[in-house]
């Protein structure tokens, strides 16, 4: 397979969970950066998806085959709503093949890329990290629609997760916590 087939089927993916994930915003302060309070998280297993995070209420799980480049990929979501203006998410879904170690910035770059224009969004930083020894990027953006969405794509060999809170403020007090909760569960 292509890296640019990856990097288009990949975007389409990650584009579907913030997209998802962007109908939880109904309304809220969008001061831009300050911090709402924090919310109390428990941690949930999702084995089909193999992951664990804590999450502030029992999330909800949805499924779609999203169209990518004459293919499909099987997009997994666990979503928790707090307070009808925060939502808390982690999207899954497994690529074919994995990237070559050469085309892992490209293809998160390209993630990123994807999730920001699906929303409309603008995007405000950007850093590439690892996260428990995988290759990720961690993003901010701006939704046109109003709110934010912060969000962590890392790759574990051919899953990919999105690990999103989207809300009214651009720094939600309880994402880096949500974050550090989130744990690959072993094959």
């Amino acid at each position: 397979m292509s890296r640019r087939f990856q990097v288009l089927l990949v975007s389409v993916a990650a584009a579907a969970a913030v997209v998802a994930m962007a109908v939880f915003i109904l309304g809220g302060d969008e001061d831009g950066g300050g911090r709402a309070e924090r919310t109390e998280l428990t941690t949930f297993t999702a084995a089909d998806a193999k992951f664990r995070a804590g999450f502030p209420t029992t999330p909800k799980r949805t499924e779609q085959d999203v169209p990518a480049g004459g293919s499909s990929l099987h997009l997994v979501q666990y979503t928790s709503e707090v307070g009808g203006t925060r939502g808390f998410s982690v999207g899954w879904f497994q690529l074919p093949v994995a990237p070559e170690p050469t085309a892992l910035r490209p293809f998160l770059e390209a993630t990123q890329r994807g999730s920001v224009a699906a929303v409309k969004g603008t995007l405000q930083t950007s850093t590439f990290l690892k996260h428990d020894g995988h290759d990720a990027v961690e993003y901010v953006a701006k939704l046109a629609d109003g709110g934010y969405v912060k969000a962590r794509t890392l790759l574990v060999g051919k899953d990919v997760y999105v690990i999103q809170v989207v809300g009214p403020e651009s720094n939600p007090a309880s994402y880096d916590e949500f974050v550090a909760s989130f744990e690959v569960l072993p094959a």
